[in-house]
């Protein structure tokens, strides 16, 4: 119990770092691109940007569904 409590305060700690260290890298690398003039960077943008807003979306269905399920089974228990 004391490492899963570890493991959830390091969450909520490292959480918020590690989106804007994924944010970063994507950004650098489409960075990179535009600046070797690569002509696939406004591409790589693209799939960047659209697959960072789906991890964002992920995470807050999960919010959202821990709340759902835990209120779920307050209904059932009452």
């Amino acid at each position: 119990m004391i490492k899963l409590q570890k493991l959830a305060k390091f969450g909520r700690v490292a959480g918020p770092g590690l989106i804007l260290l994924d944010g970063g890298l994507r950004a650098a690398s489409v960075y990179k691109d535009y600046r070797a003039n690569d002509p696939r960077w406004k591409r790589g943008a693209f799939v960047e940007g659209g697959s960072f807003v789906g991890g964002v979306a992920a995470l807050a269905a999960d919010k959202f569904l821990k709340e759902f399920i835990g209120l779920t089974y307050d209904q059932i228990m009452k």
